[in-house]
């Protein structure tokens, strides 16, 4: 019998969806079906990267009736070591459904320790960027309408883990959650933002602090900064590099979105500077026209910010 309060594994759902399973962070992770079968190769001691290395180096490879190329398998592979990492794969085992039932206890005690939730607060963006993963260059992704996510269903959500943690007795109860909040672009849905805070604020007194996280484009910063700074956002700012570097980031009419955007930045730094020192951070994709040592150079220079990370 498998120990979920100990060992952490991957299993298969009932609808074939693919799960990892970890108590010791403790959160349960919708996961590619490749990275499943690396993680039950893991679990059953293959050296992923000698086997990955006897692979055809070209082509689609066939991986146990998944269709794959090696250089997404690495990927995986290496993704599996960053979870290692990170406390996620202590004690790794191979399931199914059929050898475990996760009951409602069980969904319910994870879910009183959450120590994050994220609410994608609006399918709208305000820009077109080319590589965006709801943009022209793929295909097959779910459409995006223009929906804004219900305020009640999240007023809702809220509620129903606040009383979890209220009613709490195991020791795993975290004493601080993240609230997160991205989209499409955020701050288009920014009375959603607001309503969420007010209502949080009734909870203070069952669960001790709220940390809000935000990550945004910065086009809508000037409207809505000093409401952000009062409520003590920590930002992440998608911003590619220098005008170039940026230049993948654009206006639905295609203009360049990098003055404004650094127009912003730099509003923000001027008018509250030890806020933007403490609580901002800028967050890019890595592609073609820039680099990591390139990017971070620019923000260094110009933006004199080294509190980054890259997607």
């Amino acid at each position: 019998m498998i120990d979920l309060q100990t060992q952490a594994m991957s299993c298969i759902s009932e609808g074939k969806h693919a799960y990892l399973y970890s108590p010791n962070i403790p959160q349960t992770l919708l996961i590619h079906p490749l990275l499943k079968i690396v993680l039950d190769m893991r679990a059953e001691g293959v050296d992923l990267r000698v086997w990955v290395n006897g692979l055809e180096n070209f082509g689609c490879l066939d991986i146990k009736g998944e269709k794959t190329s090696r250089k997404e398998l690495e990927y995986y592979i290496e993704y599996s070591f960053f979870l290692e990492a990170h406390g996620y794969l202590k004690d790794i085992k191979k399931s199914c459904l059929k050898d475990l039932y996760i009951d409602a206890e069980i969904v319910k005690e994870n879910l009183r320790a959450t120590p994050q939730i994220s609410f994608e607060v609006t399918e709208r963006c305000n820009l077109k960027c080319e590589y965006c993963g709801y943009g022209e260059l793929y295909s097959g992704y779910e459409d995006r309408i223009g929906r804004d996510l219900p305020l009640e269903s999240a007023k809702s959500f809220i509620a129903y883990i606040m009383k979890l943690k209220e009613s709490a007795s195991s020791n795993r109860l975290v004493t601080s959650t993240a609230v997160t909040f991205y989209g499409g672009e955020p701050l288009l849905n920014f009375e959603f933002i607001k309503e969420i805070v007010k209502y949080i604020d009734q909870f203070k007194s069952i669960y001790t602090q709220f940390i809000f996280n935000m990550t945004t484009n910065a086009v809508l910063l000037d409207k809505h900064i000093e409401y952000l700074v009062e409520n003590r956002f920590f930002i992440a700012i998608s911003l590619d590099g220098d005008e170039t570097q940026n230049s993948f980031r654009r206006f639905p009419n295609g203009e360049s979105t990098y003055g404004k955007i650094v127009g912003n930045v730099m509003m923000l730094k001027e008018e509250f500077p030890d806020y933007y020192n403490d609580y901002v951070s800028f967050v890019a994709v890595l592609h073609s026209k820039n680099s990591k040592k390139k990017w971070r150079i620019s923000l260094e220079t110009s933006l004199k910010k080294k509190s980054y990370s890259q997607t």
